[in-house]
């Protein structure tokens, strides 16, 4: 079947989208703006984060559901359960403490749900507020992490009946354009439908109102629904790669090597596309849907054929992110992605500027701050509740979990962050 995935490059490229994340967040507060140029560019980060997670959950269970779907299912919730509520909770508690605790307690159902992390598969608003302006809204990619686990447990893991390697490269390249198309009509006649959900639901908040908590910016971006099309992506790339394997065929380096740098050149382009956009304010119908769509599916391609690539082993850009400390920050990117506006907030109360050298300050306490949470929250209480699990279902585990279960820690899963 071939070796292993080069799963160090994969923890890599998971450090690589929270980064992103932290780095934009920070230079939005403190204006830090290189070249003059401030284009968020955490819009390459949150597609990373979910294409990578749909090609590594299917790597790590689509064999299992194959064997058993009835077995594979509880230990399939309790594994994603178990990897992502220990440290969101932990920082759930401290948030409650504050305005989002009397927000829980205003509404019980929206805290209810907030709290069970489906916060997102449904627009709400609370005291003139929606998800996104209540604190620790940054937890809303876990909640749509959660919406994937479910179609992936009920209907996503048939991918693994995918036989031919052409066809699912054929069926990916339609997944994409088919998305495009869609999203196109979606973006042309939003003003048709968003009138029409207005006028049936005047407690939603509309754009001219506020763009942040719209049910517009919801709909298009918070919510799972925008988003599924990256997670079959990335399930459909993993098929790929593993029919490739699976085949014993050669596959020649300069061709991974080619394929990595055209996912790179993707996003690179992309991303340019957005700042002609928005920081030299040009126009056109063109770069108004390029804008639309970096809420949700432009990456997505880029993504898919960078994880192939580095999943296939061999490149260059696999050699640099299988480094020891792009996948030791890898390992505890999601603390990162959950911890880094703690440290951000104590770099902006004690006057952090916007130059580079504070920029570097920053991110170094970032991973400071994250190695903290990794290590006293995150690692061990999903070691905890997986030997808590393990305990009271050992007759029923499948053999080949506990070997799985191993490479998933190894790879990580790539949780909205």
């Amino acid at each position: 079947m071939g070796k292993a995935p080069d799963i160090p490059a994969l923890t890599g490229l998971r450090f690589v989208a929270a980064a992103t994340v932290a780095y934009a967040h920070f230079a939005e507060g403190s204006g830090f703006a290189p070249f003059g140029l401030r284009s968020p560019i955490s819009v390459i980060g949150m597609p990373l984060f979910f294409t990578l997670s749909g090609f590594i959950v299917h790597y790590v269970y689509a064999g299992s559901f194959a064997q058993s779907w009835r077995a594979a299912v509880p230990a399939f919730a309790f594994a994603r359960f178990s990897r992502l509520y220990p440290l969101f909770f932990a920082i759930l508690l401290f948030y409650l403490l504050g305005k989002l605790g009397r927000m829980f307690y205003a509404h019980p159902g929206i805290g209810l749900s907030f709290a069970s992390l489906t916060g997102t598969w449904w627009y709400w608003v609370a005291d003139g507020e929606a998800l996104a302006g209540q604190r620790y809204h940054i937890s809303w990619s876990i909640s749509t992490e959660m919406f994937f686990y479910l179609v992936y447990a009920l209907i996503l893991y048939r991918v693994v009946a995918l036989a031919s390697a052409r066809r699912c490269a054929v069926l990916l390249v339609l997944l994409c354009v088919l998305t495009y198309a869609a999203f196109y009509g979606v973006f042309a006649t939003q003003g048709s439908w968003l009138a029409f959900v207005l006028a049936r639901h005047p407690e939603f908040i509309s754009t001219d109102v506020d763009m942040n908590n719209s049910f517009y910016r919801w709909l298009v971006y918070l919510s799972p629904y925008f988003h599924l099309p990256e997670f079959i992506a990335g399930c459909l790339t993993c098929q790929i790669y593993l029919l490739v394997r699976r085949s014993g065929a050669p596959i020649r380096a300069g061709i991974v090597e080619i394929l990595g740098w055209i996912g790179v050149a993707w996003l690179v382009a992309a991303f340019a596309l957005l700042v002609v956009r928005w920081d030299f304010d040009l126009g056109g119908q063109f770069l108004a849907f390029v804008v639309f769509l970096h809420m949700n599916f432009l990456m997505a391609p880029g993504c898919c054929l960078l994880i192939l690539a580095l999943a296939l082993g061999g490149s260059s850009i696999a050699r640099a992110l299988g480094h020891r400390v792009p996948t030791y920050l890898g390992e505890i990117s999601y603390s990162i992605y959950l911890g880094h506006p703690f440290a951000f907030t104590f770099l902006f109360v004690i006057g952090l500027g916007a130059a580079v050298y504070e920029m570097t300050i920053g991110l170094v306490l970032v991973a400071v701050w994250a190695s903290l949470l990794y290590f006293s929250i995150e690692r061990p209480g999903k070691a905890w509740l997986r030997a808590a699990f393990n305990a009271a279902y050992r007759r029923r585990t499948l053999p080949s979990a506990a070997p799985r279960a191993e490479v998933e820690d190894a790879a990580g899963i790539a949780a909205g962050r």
